[in-house]
């Protein structure tokens, strides 16, 4: 794509010193004075025109040129981020950009939140989206919890779910993500091409309300050695006997191993 590009801008260097050329050159414009750009005069003087016809095939040719790159553009982005889902017809009120945010507050209220608050209503297209921030170590279980809540399901069906974080000035953030759509709508490859697309904007969206910013990889493998550790804390006051916990037992050793070649490395892991 980027060689596209490359020949895209070239080509509107050239068409626009050809234009100026053939205007200029063609005694339809007075000539260029001491004032004009040095730059536009360099291309005037590598491309005279006499009037012969050519500057007007090389401009055709340059525009051609030019819509087949941004169609190819435009096909390769639309490939990565899909394209804008419109909301169907005929869907219950609470799915749609008037009614979603009502009944997400609604719900909210009904249900045991867990800390969670409204952070982000997102209805630029179907399905709604809705951002809630949460006390840290919440994880996905928030968002699960207020999902499984009478309160949720009397206004809303299934649909997706996400929770992440970073690091801002004041520590790290957590956030979840509920996005319900009606069970009898149908989602299709574009559908969920979209769906992580908008994720990606709301994780932007946040960080850049929330002052956040990525966390370094020293950072990233102490939030995942604490996190395995609590799972292995937990299940061991969970089960009785004596619990399996080879499995974590291994991802937690494996953590410490990175965790110790970064610090021997002298650095936090960021770029």
């Amino acid at each position: 794509m980027k060689r596209i590009v490359i020949a895209a801008w070239t080509c509107l260097a050239v068409t626009g010193g050809v234009a100026a050329g053939y205007l200029w050159g063609s005694g339809s414009a007075q000539a260029p004075t001491e004032h004009d750009n040095p730059a536009i005069q360099t291309v005037i003087e590598r491309v005279p025109c006499q009037g012969t016809g050519s500057c007007e095939d090389d401009l055709a040719t340059c525009e051609q040129q030019l819509e087949f790159a941004s169609g190819v553009i435009s096909a390769q982005i639309e490939e990565k981020v899909g394209t804008p889902v419109p909301f169907p017809d005929d869907i219950p009120r609470q799915y749609t950009a008037d009614g979603f945010e009502a009944a997400v507050r609604s719900a909210l209220a009904q249900c045991d939140t867990v800390g969670l608050e409204i952070a982000r209503i997102d209805c630029s297209e179907f399905p709604c989206m809705a951002y809630f921030s949460q006390p840290e170590g919440t994880y996905n279980h928030g968002a699960g919890a207020l999902r499984e809540c009478d309160g949720w399901r009397s206004h809303f069906n299934s649909g997706g779910q996400s929770n992440a974080g970073f690091m801002t000035d004041n520590g790290y953030v957590e956030y979840s993500m509920l996005s319900p759509y009606p069970i009898s709508v149908d989602r299709d490859e574009n559908a969920s091409t979209r769906w992580s697309a908008r994720l990606e904007e709301g994780r932007a969206w946040l960080m850049d309300e929330w002052n956040g910013r990525e966390l370094t990889e020293l950072e990233d493998v102490d939030r995942s050695l604490a996190f395995w550790r609590e799972v292995r804390e937990e299940r061991l006051l969970e089960e009785s006997g004596t619990p399996d916990t080879r499995g974590i037992d291994e991802i937690i050793t494996r953590e410490e191993s990175k965790r110790a070649k970064l610090l021997e490395d002298g650095g936090s892991g960021s770029e």
